[in-house]
């Protein structure tokens, strides 16, 4: 790493400070009334934390936010002149939200952050060819002992809140709100469950659907069959096609979501098989 100069003190505008996305990502950025409140009366326990460009924000979105909103003009903010790579940033945003208290989703996104970093960081060092400083282990797993709770813990800690995203992009506010509900206010395992259960319904609907196409298909093809091409014409051609095409999206559709057991697992072979005789 290269060596660079000491760390900066000094008083800027906070308006002139820029958030981090990935840092609202994760953490979001609003404040409550009693954070508000001291950042007002002038109460500011630590220095906002920025990065070697003087401007973005590694620790203090909310010390900022809260600043903005009482009209303070000045705050302090701490210059580290150490994080100029984008990766070594989103580390830095993580680690320095490590003690802060907040909600199990947050903890969820924080987890999930810290995988993705983690594969990055293996990444960067395979690419630089410094062998010593390969992790041991796998990214979900280092990320999950960081965390301090268990990989299977963590992996459905991540599932849930990549269910959570994938509603939400849908506009399924719903089911968003459901599995939010389940994981800050039930558990984990009851967000987890809740998660696996809404993924089952879309596996037996895209199921059902597959099974309907494909017994159509069959049933033309028989009768293509008993008549023959050329007594058949030209629409019947054109509707096994397009039935055809159909089965393979919905079959695709099924081969995006993760198996559910057994049952799961035997339907993406068996439509394996299907598209291969198709």
């Amino acid at each position: 790493m290269p060596r660079h100069a000491e760390n900066q003190l000094k008083r800027v505008d906070p308006r002139t400070l820029k958030k981090h996305l990935y840092s609202i990502e994760v953490y979001g950025e609003k404040s409550d009334d009693d954070f508000d409140e001291s950042i007002a009366n002038n109460i500011m326990v630590s220095p906002i934390i920025v990065a070697a460009d003087g401007e973005t924000i590694v620790s203090g979105v909310r010390r900022r936010y809260s600043a903005i909103k009482a009209g303070i003009e000045e705050v302090e903010v701490v210059v580290n002149m150490s994080l100029v790579d984008d990766l070594d940033i989103r580390n830095a945003i993580v680690e320095a939200n490590r003690t802060n208290p907040r909600p199990p989703e947050s903890i969820a996104r924080e987890l999930k952050a810290r995988r993705e970093i983690e594969e990055e960081k293996a990444e960067r060092d395979k690419k630089e060819g410094s062998r010593a400083n390969w992790p041991a282990g796998r990214a979900r797993d280092r990320a999950a002992k960081q965390m301090g709770v268990s990989p299977r813990t963590g992996e459905r800690m991540t599932k849930v809140v990549e269910a959570i995203d994938e509603a939400e992009e849908k506009g399924d506010k719903e089911k968003a709100s459901r599995l939010r509900t389940a994981l800050n206010e039930k558990s984990v395992r009851a967000a987890y469950q809740e998660a696996v259960t809404s993924n089952k319904e879309a596996w037996e609907e895209l199921a059902e659907k597959h099974r309907a196409w494909h017994r159509d298909l069959m049933r033309i093809r028989r009768e293509v069959e008993s008549v023959g091409e050329e007594k058949a014409g030209s629409y019947l051609k054109h509707a096994i096609t397009r039935i055809l095409k159909t089965l393979k999206d919905v079959a695709g559709s099924l081969r995006q979501l993760e198996p559910v057991g057994k049952k799961g697992r035997t339907i993406v072979t068996r439509i394996d098989d299907e598209r291969s005789k198709s």
